[in-house]
């Protein structure tokens, strides 16, 4: 959550609040974006977007496939539009029953491997 403050030679900053939000019995950054594991093979995206929509601004749905057979492979993301909707929708639909599967939701963190950049000069 972002807020506007003046200061004293009026010049505007942004602050930046964190929401902190436990999660088994600890105290996590909530992010825009949840991790859904334990999905059923037969759940696809347009599911997963239903059963989360009433927590508001779900901006996007993925579920992880695999690359041979376009699978799934049993988990995927869910970014809404603020950290508070997905701090909503991680507290009541963590356990969730979806396709005789209970769901595991997590907050998404960014990826902090190297990326493999091509060598551009052949």
């Amino acid at each position: 959550m972002q807020n506007e403050q003046r200061s004293a030679e009026g010049t505007t900053q942004k602050s930046t609040k964190k929401l902190t939000v436990l999660v088994d019995g600890k105290g996590k950054e909530a992010t825009t974006t949840l991790f859904v594991g334990n999905l059923s093979w037969a759940t696809g995206e347009k599911t997963l977007e239903q059963v989360f929509a009433q927590f508001g601004g779900v901006r996007g749905v993925r579920i992880i496939t695999r690359f041979d057979d376009g699978r799934s492979r049993g988990f995927g993301y869910v970014e809404f539009s603020s950290a508070e909707s997905a701090a909503k929708a991680l507290q009541a639909r963590t356990g969730f029953m979806l396709d005789g599967r209970s769901l595991r939701l997590d907050f998404s963190e960014p990826h902090r491997g190297t990326a493999h950049v091509p060598n551009q000069d052949q």
